[in-house]
């Protein structure tokens, strides 16, 4: 978590499009303009490492961001 300016709705559904199609992370990293783009690639790791048993979800505070993984056992 951080208690900076907040992650943007533009980037939680790029991170949202990546659950759906992992192979977008280039994309999504590419024109995040350092928003989002590494968020980005530790959600595509996880999708294709984990076949889709992890979870990662990423939200907005008042300040800030919060993300959350659970990684299976």
């Amino acid at each position: 978590s951080d208690d900076g300016p907040g992650i943007t709705d533009e980037t939680l559904a790029r991170l949202d499009r990546l659950r759906i199609d992992p192979l977008e992370a280039a994309h999504v990293a590419a024109g995040s303009g350092g928003a989002g783009g590494g968020l980005a690639n530790v959600l595509q790791r996880l999708v294709l490492g984990y076949r889709g048993a992890a979870t990662f979800e990423a939200r907005r505070l008042e300040p800030g961001t919060i993300v959350e993984i659970g990684i299976p056992t």
